[in-house]
C-alpha cells in the first residue's frame, strides 16, 4: 500500500525529471560543443586533459540545474504576476488584471513535407517533379496569383495594403470585405483552388457575415472583427513560412477558422452568460459556452452544399479538418491564455539553444534570413508541439489589435470598450456584479489599456517572438502604443494624475520594455549564424527569394 501511495508516483516523477534532464543535457552539450570548437587545437584539448573535462562538467551540470529551475518555476507559476508585483499595484491596475483573469473558470495530423517558396515569391507551393509536373504546377501559381490580382482589383485594394499591418478591417465596405476574405482562403488553399470553387468560397464567407451581429448591435465581435483576425492570421502564417511546418490542411484549417470563430457573437462574455443563466451557458454546460457555439455555427454552415468549403475532402482529411477548427476556435477562450504562455516558455526553454540561434540569426540578417531553419522545423513539425502553434496562430490573431498601427488599435481599443460597458449596463439591470472593464462610470480607457497590454498582450508577444522572430516588429509597435495610450491617459485624464502616479505608470512601462530585451547575452556583441546543434552544419541557412508579395 505505501509502495502504491508514495513510491510508485515519486518514481514517476523522478523518471520524469531524468528524462527531461537527458533531454536538456544533450541541448546543452551540442552548445558546449560549438563553444569549444571555435578557439581549441586537438593539441591545446589533449595538454588540457582531464582538468578541462572536469570544468566542462560543472559547467553543464550548472547549466543542466539552472534550466531545472526555470523550468519549474513556469510551471509552478499560477499568475504572470508574483505576489509583491501585485501588492504594489494600484487598485484600478489590479481591476484590470482581475478583469483579464476572471474569465477563467475552476493528435497527430497530416505531415507537412519541407516545401519551398516559387522563385516569384508568392508565397505559393510547389512541389519536386518532372520537368513537364513543373511547368503544370507553374502554370497553376501563375494562374492563381491572376485570380488574386483580379479579386484585389474588383475589391479596390491594392496587395501591398493587404500584405502590411497597415491593413484595417473598418475601412471596409462589405462586399471588400467578403473579397478580401476571399483572397486570404484562396491564397492558403493554394494551386489546388479551381475557378469554380469561387461560388463555394463566397457563399460560405458571406454566409458567415450575415451570422454575425451588426457593428451597431455589437460594437466590437461583429463581422469586421472577422475579418480583421482573418487577415491576421494570414499575415501570420505567410510571414513565418508555415508551409513549411503545417501541412495544406492544416492552413487552409485555421484561416476558415478565423472567418467563424466569433460567429454569433452576442456581445456578451462567458462568465456573464454563466452567470445570468443563459440558454448558451445551459447547452454547453458552462464550458466555453461562446466558443462551443461558434464551432457549431462553423460546421452548420458548411453542412450546406452551397458553402461547403470542405466538400473536396476525403473522409480522413475531413475529420483532420474539424479537428483543428475546434481546436484551435476553443482555445480562442481566454481561460486558455495564460496556460498557453507557461506552453510556450516551456517550449523556448527546452530548446533554447536552437531558438535563440535563430533569433539571432534572424536579427543579425534581417530580411535575408530564410526562416524558419531546419533545426527549428524539425521541432515545430512535432505533433504536439503544431498543436500548440496552430492554437497560438489563431488565439495570437484574435487579440492582435494592440499590436497594429496606433490608428487601427486605438479603433479597435474604443470598440471592445464601448461593447464592454453596454454588458455593464445590461449587469447592473439584471443585479449581477458589473465585471472590471466594465463599468463606464468607473473605468479610464486609456488607463485600462495599459493594464490590458502589460499583463495581457505583452507576455504572450514575449513568448512568441522567441519562437517566431519574423514577428518581431510586432513587439515594437507594442510599445510604441504602450507609450501612446500613456499620454493619452495623461491627456483626458481629470483631475490630472499625480506625479507619483505618473512616476509608477512609467516603472510599469519600462519593465514591459526590458522584457522585450530579447537579445541573448552572449550574443549581443558577436551573433553568430552557426547553428547551435551541428559546430560546422552543412544545412547553411538559405537565402530568401521574397519579394514584394511577402514583405513584411
Amino acid at each position: 500500500a505505501v509502495s502504491a501511495i508514495a513510491l510508485r508516483p515519486l518514481e514517476h516523477l523522478l523518471a520524469s525529471v531524468r528524462g527531461m534532464a537527458s533531454k536538456i543535457f544533450a541541448h546543452v552539450a551540442g552548445l558546449a560543443a560549438n563553444y569549444g570548437d571555435q578557439e581549441e587545437t586537438k593539441e591545446e584539448k589533449e595538454n588540457d586533459g582531464g582538468a578541462e573535462k572536469a570544468v566542462n562538467e560543472t559547467e553543464l551540470l550548472e547549466k543542466v540545474i539552472k534550466k531545472l529551475a526555470t523550468i519549474s518555476s513556469i510551471t509552478m507559476k499560477s499568475s504572470p504576476l508574483d505576489a509583491d508585483t501585485l501588492e504594489q499595484l494600484g487598485e484600478s491596475t489590479r481591476v484590470v488584471l482581475q478583469g483579464v483573469r476572471h474569465q477563467r473558470s475552476g493528435s497527430s495530423l497530416g505531415s507537412s513535407s519541407h516545401k519551398t517558396r516559387s522563385s516569384k515569391g508568392s508565397m505559393f507551393l510547389h512541389t519536386r517533379k518532372s520537368s513537364k509536373g513543373e511547368e503544370d504546377q507553374h502554370g497553376l501559381t501563375n494562374d492563381l496569383v491572376v485570380t488574386l490580382e483580379n479579386h484585389l482589383e474588383e475589391a479596390g485594394l491594392a496587395w501591398s495594403l493587404v500584405d502590411s499591418w497597415d491593413f484595417d478591417a473598418l475601412d471596409l465596405e462589405e462586399e471588400q470585405s467578403c473579397l478580401s476574405c476571399l483572397c486570404f482562403v484562396v491564397f492558403h488553399l493554394g494551386v489546388s483552388y479551381r475557378g469554380k470553387q469561387q461560388e463555394v468560397i463566397m457563399n460560405f464567407i458571406e454566409g458567415a457575415s450575415s451570422r454575425y451581429s451588426h457593428p451597431k448591435k455589437v460594437r466590437y465581435h461583429n463581422w469586421y472583427h472577422a475579418v480583421d483576425v482573418t487577415h491576421c492570421c494570414f499575415r501570420l502564417l505567410n510571414l513565418c513560412a508555415a508551409e513549411r511546418f503545417f501541412s495544406n490542411i492544416e492552413r487552409f484549417a485555421l484561416i476558415t477558422s478565423a472567418v467563424c470563430h466569433d460567429i454569433g457573437h452576442p456581445g456578451l462574455n462567458n462568465p456573464f452568460l454563466i452567470e445570468s443563466a443563459h440558454e448558451l451557458a445551459i447547452r454547453y454546460n458552462d464550458h466555453s459556452p461562446l466558443e462551443n457555439m461558434h464551432c457549431a455555427s462553423l460546421f452548420e454552415l458548411v453542412s450546406h452544399p452551397k458553402s461547403n468549403v470542405f466538400a473536396a475532402l476525403d473522409t480522413l482529411h475531413y475529420k483532420e479538418v474539424r479537428q483543428v477548427c475546434i481546436e484551435a476556435i476553443l482555445h480562442t477562450d481566454n481561460i486558455h491564455h495564460f496556460p498557453m504562455i507557461k506552453e510556450l516558455q516551456m517550449l523556448y526553454e527546452m530548446n533554447a539553444d536552437v531558438f535563440d540561434w535563430s533569433l539571432q540569426l534572424q536579427l543579425s540578417t534581417g530580411e535575408q534570413t530564410d526562416f524558419p531553419p531546419r533545426e527549428v522545423i524539425d521541432i515545430f513539425s512535432e505533433p504536439e508541439k503544431k498543436k500548440l502553434l496552430r492554437n497560438l496562430f489563431l488565439h495570437f490573431a484574435d487579440i492582435s489589435n494592440p499590436m497594429k498601427p496606433w490608428d487601427i488599435c486605438h479603433r479597435w481599443a474604443w470598440n471592445i470598450m464601448d461593447e464592454f460597458f453596454q454588458q455593464g449596463d445590461r449587469e447592473k439591470e439584471l443585479g449581477i456584479v458589473v465585471q472590471p472593464l466594465h463599468d463606464r462610470s468607473r473605468v479610464n480607457r486609456p488607463y485600462s489599456q495599459l493594464g490590458v497590454i502589460e499583463f495581457f498582450v505583452a507576455p504572450l508577444a514575449v513568448a512568441t517572438v522567441r519562437l517566431l522572430p519574423p514577428l518581431l516588429p510586432l513587439t515594437a509597435q507594442i510599445l510604441v502604443n504602450l507609450n501612446s495610450w500613456q499620454e493619452e491617459w495623461l491627456e483626458v485624464t481629470s483631475p490630472v494624475p499625480e506625479p507619483e502616479e505618473k512616476r509608477k505608470v512609467q516603472e510599469r512601462i519600462a519593465k514591459v520594455e526590458a522584457k522585450f530585451d530579447l537579445v541573448p547575452r552572449e550574443g549581443r556583441t558577436q551573433r553568430s549564424q552557426r547553428s547551435p546543434t551541428s559546430p560546422r552544419s552543412p544545412h547553411s541557412p538559405r537565402t530568401s527569394q521574397r519579394s514584394s508579395w511577402s514583405s513584411g
